[in-house]
């Protein structure tokens, strides 16, 4: 009776140890599900803060853009695109007779004409380029403003057809070219012949 009572109490003492080592094994499981939630958390503010500065910079530059841009506008709205003038004053304000503009022909066959102070473009639009390019507003009266400019071009992508044209002849053939064409064609006689005797041998 007594050895089963000393049994039971070790088995109890054994639980005892197991329900403990299940706990601490519990409580380690739990503080690495915390740590593992905590890393996770700092690694999504971290990318959420990367993002953050990201849209940052971009909204800066978006705007500095568009303040340079605003800047032309009045710039150009401003400019007589005339010659004549002096100073910073004069290039915006020029008095001449005649327009500080230049006219270009691209090789598409589409003419800009470009203010030489302010930049400022009007095209005359290729209606058949994909997406269509569509002419700037004033074109028309640009393009009749007085200039001491040379208009500038380059060639336009023209193809015409010639109908003297006659392809070049071929080059002679080499001694070699014309050896294998003769074996060619001795290979080829042979086979039509040994073709025609089994014929008539089948028959």
């Amino acid at each position: 009776m007594a050895d089963k009572e000393t049994k039971a109490v070790k088995q109890s003492k054994v639980q005892e140890q197991i329900d403990l080592m299940q706990l601490e094994k519990a409580k380690i499981e739990l503080e690495m599900a915390q740590l593992s939630l905590e890393d996770l958390k700092y690694r999504v503010e971290k990318e959420r803060a990367r993002r953050h500065q990201l849209a940052l910079a971009h909204k800066a530059q978006q705007d500095s853009l568009d303040d340079f841009n605003e800047k032309v506008k009045q710039q150009q709205a401003y400019c007589k695109h005339r010659k004549g003038g002096k100073n910073l004053e004069g290039i915006l304000k020029g008095h001449d007779s005649n327009y500080s503009v230049i006219q270009n022909t691209y090789p598409w066959g589409e003419t800009v004409v470009m203010c030489t102070r302010c930049c400022k473009e009007w095209r005359e639009g290729v209606p058949f380029a994909n997406p269509p390019i569509p002419r700037t507003p004033g074109f028309e009266t640009a393009i009749e403003w007085p200039t001491d400019n040379e208009p500038s071009g380059t060639q336009l992508f023209l193809i015409q057809k010639n109908p003297n044209y006659k392809p070049p002849k071929a080059p002679p053939k080499t001694a070699l070219e014309r050896t294998i064409d003769a074996v060619n064609e001795t290979l080829s006689a042979g086979e039509h012949s040994g073709t025609g005797e089994e014929e008539e041998a089948s028959a």
